[in-house]
């Protein structure tokens, strides 16, 4: 008698109906939100690109914000002032520079109602870049 269902029909109907949903689950909290690059800047001319991490979070959860400049020939640019809005921090905390290595960031502890979006957003010079981050929902309780 022939097997009505073999493996391969298996692991066909796995991949197709099963493995999407997997994906999209396990992309939530470990997903990073990438913008950019943008430039160049007035006037110095500088290009940059933002990474925040998680970019799907519950409330007072900590975000990791990057930034990296670089010049027009792909030098990385030390010393570039970085400011950052969207969230609720201590402003002498919002602003910082780049390191040696281009890059500059911060670690912030978000603290917006569940079920809502913080948009965070960086300055270098006149450019901007704004990355969301999502709030989930409280779990309900019984």
């Amino acid at each position: 008698m022939k097997d009505k269902f073999p493996l391969r029909k298996i692991v066909g109907l796995f991949a197709i109906v099963l493995a999407p949903l997997l994906l999209t689950h396990c992309g939530g909290q470990t997903s990073v939100g990438k913008v950019g690059p943008v430039g160049p800047t007035e006037p110095s001319g500088y290009y940059f690109e933002m990474m925040v991490s998680p970019n799907v979070i519950r409330t007072g959860d900590v975000v990791d914000v990057t930034v990296r400049v670089w010049d027009s020939n792909g030098n990385n640019m030390a010393g570039v002032y970085l400011a950052i809005s969207g969230v609720a921090i201590d402003p002498k905390d919002a602003e910082t520079t780049t390191t040696t290595a281009g890059w500059g960031g911060w670690l912030l502890k978000v603290e917006s109602p569940p079920g809502t979006q913080v948009n965070i957003t960086v300055v270098v010079e006149n450019a901007v870049l704004t990355s969301p981050v999502m709030i989930l929902p409280t779990a309900k309780t019984s």
